[in-house]
């Protein structure tokens, strides 16, 4: 027996013609080709009716959302790139009548182009740290070049900064540098933002990105 729901071969189609004009049975020429008796009437009475073997072409179901359903949820996703599959259902399901689920969503944005990302988790200050940066900053609202930053960062000698990251602030790393006398720059943590570094480091790819023809 063929495997149910297995579309047949054309050979095995037309070899069921054939004996059928033969004036075998369906019974004996499902024997023959190894296919049910209805599946051989099925094929007989399609080839009387159709002059034709083949199955009719599988509309396959409407589609729920049309082309305005489209341009709606094109308009949803423009609006905020950020949002997830599910939310972004919810809020088509409220625009359009008919009741549609999330994988009918994720259908129509690839047909439209659209690719699915993670977003990147946002890494956020935590409160002491962020207690530490406003004083710190408040601390030196006040301060001039001429008085206070050129004590800060004297021109004829070295300052260390560092980000406080553990490594640095541990017990043997601070009695090592009160040994050596490494002069440390206080500094709140988790901030890059309000480090001076940054922009000096931008200054100077720009002026390489200009002298690159002369490298």
């Amino acid at each position: 027996m063929a495997p149910r729901g297995k579309d047949l071969s054309l050979e095995q189609k037309q070899m069921i013609i054939k004996l059928n004009e033969s004036g075998l049975s369906s019974r004996k020429n499902s024997e023959i080709i190894g296919i049910s008796p209805n599946s051989i009437q099925k094929i007989v009475r399609r080839n009387a009716e159709r002059s034709s073997m083949e199955n009719r072409e599988r509309q396959g179901r409407n589609r729920l959302v049309g082309e305005r359903g489209d341009r709606v949820l094109s308009r949803l996703v423009k609006k905020n790139r950020r949002q997830t599959l599910s939310d972004l259902t919810d809020k088509f399901y409220e625009s359009v009548p008919q009741k549609v689920f999330y994988r009918t969503v994720r259908r129509r944005l690839k047909e439209q182009k659209y690719q699915r990302c993670s977003v990147l988790k946002k890494i956020t200050i935590s409160k002491p740290n962020r207690q530490n940066r406003v004083l710190w900053c408040r601390s030196k609202l006040g301060w001039t070049v001429e008085e206070n930053w050129s004590q800060e960062f004297p021109a004829s000698k070295w300052i260390l900064q560092e980000d406080n990251c553990p490594v640095h602030q541990s017990r043997q790393t601070v009695e090592w540098k009160t040994t050596n006398r490494i002069p440390t720059l206080t500094w709140p943590s988790q901030s890059p933002d309000i480090n001076i570094i940054e922009n000096v480091r931008r200054t100077i790819k720009i002026r390489l990105e200009n002298r690159l023809d002369k490298i």
